[in-house]
């Protein structure tokens, strides 16, 4: 009985501590607008969390996720602008070389930041599969892209 009143005694303490740290109540805070996607929200109350108390493990790790979220963000954001930009390249009929290599060089660079990105401490998924499509959509145009100018060049060549 005794041992059952202390455990209550020490959480119901740690949870006062907790609740009552300015530091710990920012990252607790940090910690809901994570799991709500407000990652933006989420880094910058860690980071008051942890300009409080550098040691708060919580907010360090709310702090590392949130940041690795907004840079698969920010790769989502940039390969659809990439798309945009090589849609308006593929309206001009026929597609010139150059063009052709412009495509290739912003797959490549969609590509590459795909496979920079540190998807290990980010627990949404959805967000994660949006970042993976891209990559898939990407690797295959550059696919195709380089097996046109591949063709281009064979052809050309042929010719002399």
């Amino acid at each position: 009985m005794r041992f059952l009143i202390a455990i209550l005694l020490l959480s119901g303490g740690a949870y006062l501590y907790l609740y009552f740290n300015p530091s710990y109540k920012l990252s607790m805070e940090a910690k809901i607008y994570y799991s709500m996607g407000e990652y933006r929200i989420a880094l910058e109350l860690a980071n008051q969390a942890l300009e409080l108390r550098s040691y708060n493990t919580m907010a360090f790790h709310i702090k590392t996720r949130s940041e690795e979220a907004l840079k698969i963000i920010n790769y989502i954001e940039e390969a659809d602008k990439y798309q945009q930009e090589i849609i308006e390249i593929l309206k001009e009929r026929p597609i010139s070389k150059e063009n052709k290599y412009r495509i290739k060089m912003m797959s490549d660079i969609v590509i590459g930041n795909y496979e920079a990105l540190s998807m290990t401490f980010v627990e949404d998924e959805k967000l994660k599969e949006e970042a993976l499509k891209r990559y898939q959509k990407f690797q295959k145009l550059n696919r195709n892209i380089v097996e046109s100018i591949e063709k281009e060049e064979n052809r050309l060549s042929s010719d002399y």
